[in-house]
């Protein structure tokens, strides 16, 4: 603890309570169940979306080669080649059979 390595009193602990949606008022509690709904179909599409760039990417690198490819990524999107090997990996990673 800082303040007891500093001289000063030890901090009270924490308590950390459990999320309970009947803890909100009906008003919240609807909208915050919308929100997490949305946020979690946001979610699978954004994963989908990276294991899709993944691909992608793999393919174009396959075509145009190390060297040429490197270059389009920076031309295209900016991206450095170790943005490109982590959306690739995901791909490899995640790859349906």
């Amino acid at each position: 603890d800082v303040a007891l390595a500093l001289g000063g009193a030890p901090e009270p602990a924490q308590v950390v309570t459990p999320f309970s949606y009947e803890d909100l008022d009906p008003e919240t509690r609807i909208i915050v169940k919308q929100r997490t709904s949305e946020i979690k179909a946001i979610a699978r599409q954004t994963a989908q979306g990276v294991l899709d760039i993944g691909a992608k990417l793999a393919e174009v690198k396959d075509r145009l080669g190390h060297g040429r490819f490197g270059y389009w990524l920076d031309q295209e999107f900016g991206w450095s080649d170790r943005t490109a090997r982590s959306f690739m990996a995901a791909a490899r990673s995640f790859k349906r059979k």
